[in-house]
């Protein structure tokens, strides 16, 4: 048991036209600020090696494998969506698609990227399965199943969309996700870890309301804090697995709610979904100023990279699915 400390306010989220407002009048500016994110960067190098290397496995099986590639709340397409399209070399190797709510992003996307395939569309309600109007009823047979992998994405990153949401409906958007890569697909996900922003202590006990204090499980009842029930502290940079609703994290000079998960917990988060993680790197980046001047508060960001296995267990299994693994919440109090 981990008592944490939470001394920042809460501010009220935004409603969902008050979010497509709120990036409108950013559009171009947002990527100005964001455009040297080396951090960013190395993570989409980092899964591009990946979708190649899954792309010449599956040129044993198909003279022309073309992989799905999704950026979710694609934003203006830099870096992400121009980097994997720049990444096909021209062919159909990787086909970039994205959504975002909000047009004004979309429209620049479309300009920034003329390879990718791009719309508004809202991560809550989008459906990312490859047929998603097919019956349940109908008949399937191996090439139906076999043709439908296929169609099923290789990729899909999630780069600092889902902030504003809740943790309710981004872990929705992220098991669909999930649900809807191929084998060898990859989910890569980009947010700041609340670990920067929420004071923790070693300490346990009750917590107090008048202090502020929170109690919080690992969820394994093993008393080691790393939420694998082995009783065996991992090496981490944070041994504790959770995740925090509407934390005021600094992003451009004010507070933004944010769903923020622990270095940890994000890791065990894609775990909990039966995906291997691949690749976690954790560094703080400061934004860009739009009009010059010294840049924005320096942001602690995290990219993790995970991987559906290539294929279910002989058993029939998941591929190592691990539920306790799941991290747990940690409810904010704003200080009296």
């Amino acid at each position: 048991m981990t008592t944490l400390t939470t001394t920042t306010t809460t501010t009220q989220a935004r409603a969902p036209e008050e979010e497509r407002e709120f990036w409108d009048e950013l559009n171009a500016s947002y990527e100005y600020a964001y455009r040297d994110n080396a951090l960013k960067t190395a993570c989409v190098e980092a899964a591009i090696s990946l979708l190649l290397l899954l792309a010449l496995e599956l040129e044993n099986s198909s003279s022309e494998p073309s992989l799905r590639v999704l950026d979710v709340g694609c934003g203006t397409g830099v870096p992400v969506a121009r980097m994997l399209d720049a990444a096909a070399g021209g062919t159909r190797r990787i086909r970039v698609a994205g959504i975002d709510a909000s047009p004004a992003m979309v429209a620049l996307a479309r300009v920034r990227v003329p390879g990718g395939d791009f719309a508004v569309a809202d991560m809550t309600t989008c459906d990312f399965s490859p047929r998603p109007f097919r019956s349940s009823s109908s008949s399937r047979d191996k090439e139906d199943e076999e043709e439908e992998e296929e169609q099923k994405l290789a990729g899909v990153f999630i780069m600092f969309s889902h902030l504003g949401l809740s943790y309710a409906a981004f872990a929705d958007v992220a098991f669909r996700c999930a649900a809807a890569l191929r084998p060898g697909g990859i989910l890569a996900i980009g947010q700041c870890p609340c670990d920067a922003y929420v004071a923790a202590s070693s300490s346990s006990g009750s917590g107090s309301e008048e202090g502020g204090q929170d109690q919080v499980g690992d969820g394994d009842g093993d008393g080691d804090g790393d939420g694998d029930g082995d009783g065996e502290t991992n090496n981490t940079r944070s041994s504790s697995s959770y995740y925090v609703e509407n934390l005021d994290i600094p992003f451009w000079g004010k507070p933004f709610p944010t769903l923020a998960f622990s270095e940890r917990g994000l890791l065990d988060f894609l775990r909990s979904m039966g995906l291997e993680v691949v690749y976690n790197d954790v560094g703080v980046f400061r934004p860009n100023r739009p009009g010059g001047g010294e840049g924005f508060a320096p942001e602690h960001q995290q990219y993790a990279i995970a991987r559906r296995p290539p294929a279910t267990t002989a058993d029939g299994g998941d591929g190592g699915r691990k539920p306790g693994l799941r991290p747990r919440l940690v409810s904010k109090k704003a200080p009296a």
